[in-house]
């Protein structure tokens, strides 16, 4: 099946790139341009994770940090409703 590519866009990238994680990992990195590439291909084109085109790297590295940052959002998420109920239980 022909694709036609998704790429995120230089001024797209310039804004997201500050807020990605910096530093040596266990395994190499994989360019996190072609990841978001990838992740933001899916739900583009209606496409399932592993039909998405090579050239977005491997489909599990894409699934794998869509799951990441979900888990990393319910945290955050649940740290702020964590600190909500404390100042409210301080304020009483």
């Amino acid at each position: 099946m022909a694709w036609h590519l998704f790429w995120v866009s230089d001024g797209a990238w310039a804004a997201i790139e500050p807020h990605l994680p910096h530093g040596c990992l266990r395994k190499p990195r994989v360019d996190d341009r072609t990841v978001i590439s990838g992740i933001l291909h899916v739900p583009k084109t209606g496409c399932r994770w592993r039909e998405g085109p090579a050239a977005h790297g491997p489909p599990t590295t894409t699934a794998i940090t869509v799951g990441v940052a979900r888990n990393l959002a319910a945290r955050r998420e649940l740290d702020r409703a964590r600190m909500e109920r404390n100042i409210l239980r301080n304020a009483l």
